[in-house]
C-alpha cells in the first residue's frame, strides 16, 4: 500500500517540474521587453540599483558649452557729438606716448618692384594736404606700395579722419597723431571679422559683442557696409576709387556708428597687454549692457571675458559660452 502513493507522487513530480519550467520560460519571455539594453546596467547602476536615463535638461547642464543666437531686433544706442567729445578726450590721453610719433618717409623700392601707382601718388598728395611729409599714416611698411591692409586703413582714415581730428582744441594735435593708429587697428579688426568667423574669444570678439549691443537693428547694415568696403579697396586701382569706397562706407553708416568705431578703436589702443576691453568710459554703455541682457540673454562685460566664440550674420549673434557661466542671464534659458 505504501508503494502506490510513491509511484503516483513521482509521476506528479515529473509533471510539476515540466509545468514549472514552462512557467518560468513564459515569465522570462513576458519580461524581455522590459529588460534594459546591453550595457545599461553597468553604465547606469548606482548602489546595485538601475537608474533611469538622463533627462535632456541634465545633459545640457553637463555640456561644456552653450550657444546663444539672439537677433538684434532693438533700437541702437545713440552716441551724440557731445558724448563723443567727452568720451574721446580721456581715451586719447591714455594712448601710449611712444606710439604717437610722426612716421618716417617711405622706404626704397625693393628689387623687381614696380613704380608706385596712382593710389600711392594720391596718398602722397593726401599727406601733403595734412602738412605731414612722407608716409603720414605709416601704411607703406618700408615699401613704395600700399598693401591690402594699408589700402583699407587709408580708406578708413579718409572716412573717419574728419570726425577724429575735429574732437577738441588742445587734443587736436594728439588726435591727428592718433589717426594712423586708430585707422590701422580698425582695418585689421574688419579684415579679421569678415574673413574669419566665428572669432575666438579675445579683443576682436569683445568688440563684436559691444558693436552688436550698441548697434542693434543697424548691425546688419554695418556688416554689409564693411564687406563692401573691404572688397572695393581690394579692387581699387586709383586713389579716387579708394576715396569713393571710403565715402560710400561713411554714407552707409549713421554718425553714431562712426563715433562708436572711433571710441572703440582708440580705447583698444590704450589697453595694456592682456588687458580686457571693458565699457569703462564709453558713453551709452549702461544702455548697451541692458540691451545685451534683455535682448541677447547675456551680461556684456562678463561675456566679453568668457566668450569662446563670437560671430554675427544677418543681424543674428552667435555667442558660445561655458555652461553655467555667470555671463548668462538665466542659467537654463
Amino acid at each position: 500500500m505504501s508503494r502506490r502513493p510513491v509511484v503516483r507522487c513521482c509521476g506528479s513530480l515529473r509533471r510539476c517540474v515540466r509545468v514549472g519550467a514552462l512557467a518560468v520560460l513564459v515569465l522570462l519571455a513576458g519580461c524581455a521587453g522590459r529588460l534594459p539594453p546591453l550595457g545599461y546596467g553597468s553604465a547606469n547602476r548606482v548602489s546595485g540599483q538601475l537608474v533611469p536615463p538622463e533627462h535632456p535638461d541634465t545633459r545640457e547642464r553637463r555640456a561644456p558649452f552653450v550657444t546663444l543666437s539672439p537677433r538684434a531686433r532693438f533700437e541702437p544706442v545713440r552716441v551724440s557729438e557731445g558724448e563723443f567729445r567727452e568720451g574721446m578726450g580721456p581715451l586719447l590721453r591714455e594712448l601710449p606716448l611712444l606710439a604717437l610719433h610722426r612716421p618716417a618717409g617711405p622706404g626704397a623700392a625693393t628689387p623687381g618692384e614696380s613704380a608706385p601707382s596712382d593710389v600711392e601718388a594720391g596718398y602722397e598728395r593726401y599727406c601733403a594736404r595734412r602738412r605731414t611729409l612722407g608716409d603720414c599714416l605709416a601704411l607703406l611698411e618700408g615699401s613704395t606700395h600700399l598693401r591690402e591692409t594699408g589700402r583699407l586703413s587709408l580708406a578708413l582714415a579718409l572716412t573717419l579722419g574728419p570726425s577724429l581730428e575735429g574732437t577738441t582744441g588742445v587734443l587736436g594735435s594728439t588726435s591727428v597723431q592718433a589717426l594712423p593708429l586708430v585707422s590701422r587697428a580698425l582695418s585689421e579688426y574688419l579684415e579679421r571679422v569678415l574673413a574669419r568667423e566665428p572669432l575666438p574669444g579675445g579683443l576682436d570678439a569683445t568688440m563684436t559683442l559691444v558693436l552688436w549691443s550698441y548697434l542693434g537693428s543697424e548691425v546688419e547694415g554695418f556688416v554689409k557696409a564693411s564687406h563692401g568696403l573691404v572688397e572695393e579697396t581690394r579692387r581699387a586701382r586709383s586713389f579716387h576709387e579708394l576715396e569713393q569706397a571710403g565715402t560710400r562706407f561713411g554714407r552707409a553708416l549713421k554718425p553714431d556708428t562712426v563715433r562708436l568705431l572711433l571710441l572703440l578703436g582708440t580705447k583698444r589702443l590704450g589697453l595694456r597687454v592682456n588687458q580686457p576691453l571693458t565699457g569703462s568710459g564709453l558713453p551709452g554703455f549702461t544702455q548697451a549692457s541692458w540691451r545685451a541682457e534683455s535682448e541677447g540673454g547675456f551680461r556684456l562685460e562678463r561675456a566679453s571675458t568668457e566668450a569662446r566664440a563670437v560671430s554675427v550674420a544677418r543681424g543674428r549673434l552667435v555667442l558660445v559660452l561655458p555652461n553655467r557661466s555667470p555671463a548668462r542671464v538665466a542659467e537654463y534659458r
